[in-house]
């Protein structure tokens, strides 16, 4: 696991830390206080992410992963997307995978929960642009159900010229379809 980590942060950029992980039945992987930093700031923070196992897919050359779960966490993207900010902090984040595909940057979950969330997302007054040339996948994120539970959400546009606020109780969308590449976002 340690030498997993390693490769991950190499390849990322982003230093990966965590205090202990567990299997547990049936096929559980868990990570306990999970800290991934990058350039001194802290992306996440959590007290544990469960990953639910699929060997019989990895067996067949498919990613293995059926399900995760991050808990009691915080996060900040900092300058990840040049344009916004995105913070906060959460109770549970639940995803149920259909399917994925890595090499053509496509995502399909079943299912996703959020629960006892607070999410603030902050438009830059200015914005990084990044020269550096790389490879870009055009993701795609299709999310077969949404449920929102005991939520806060708030949304400030540059210059604090607009900020919206709302508390969810209960929220449920039907389907979403997330297109990175075109900054497409349908609910």
């Amino acid at each position: 696991v340690k030498k997993a980590i390693a490769i991950a942060s190499e390849q990322t950029g982003i230093d990966i830390n965590l205090s202990r992980v567990g299997i547990s039945f049936p096929l559980d992987i868990e990570f306990y206080d999970l800290t991934a930093t990058i350039q001194g700031d802290t992306l996440l923070h959590t007290n544990e992410v469960v990953i639910d196992m699929d060997f019989n897919n990895i067996f067949h050359g498919q990613l293995g992963i059926e399900g995760i779960d991050i808990v009691n966490g915080a996060f900040n993207t900092f300058e990840l997307i040049p344009e916004l900010n995105i913070n906060g902090t959460l109770g549970l984040l639940h995803l149920d995978r259909e399917d994925t595909d890595l090499r053509n940057g496509l995502a399909h979950l079943s299912k996703a929960s959020i629960d006892r969330c607070m999410l603030n997302i902050s438009m830059n007054d200015t914005i990084i642009v990044d020269t550096t040339e790389s490879a870009t996948i055009p993701w795609t994120i299709k999310v077969g159900g949404l449920d929102i539970t005991n939520s806060h959400i708030s949304f400030h546009s540059a210059g604090d010229s607009l900020s919206v606020e709302t508390g969810i109780k209960k929220a449920w969308a039907k389907a979403g379809d997330i297109r990175l590449l075109e900054s497409q976002y349908l609910v």
